[in-house]
């Protein structure tokens, strides 16, 4: 969980080093949901629209999942999951 500063300009360094770490591929989208609803709870509606906007415009993430991390469920085998 990353908390989010009470003090505005520790809070807008922190959207920075969390908009960069995204880009590095340092952070996940439950990291950036995190962030989102954070934001949300304490109200501040001009860094959740800045981090909404900054995220959708980055599209897909650039890095895709290693294999051996993407789930190998029934649609994997055919419907034949191994038990």
């Amino acid at each position: 969980m990353i908390m989010i500063p009470q003090d505005a300009t520790e809070r807008t360094l922190t959207i920075d080093w969390f908009l960069d770490a995204i880009d590095r591929g340092s952070l996940t989208v439950f990291d950036a949901d995190d962030m989102l609803a954070q934001l949300r709870l304490i109200g501040d509606v001009a860094n959740l629209e800045r981090v909404a906007t900054a995220l959708a415009s980055r599209g897909p993430t650039r890095r895709p999942m290693p294999m051996w991390q993407q789930p190998h469920g029934a649609a994997f085998y055919g419907g034949n999951a191994p038990a």
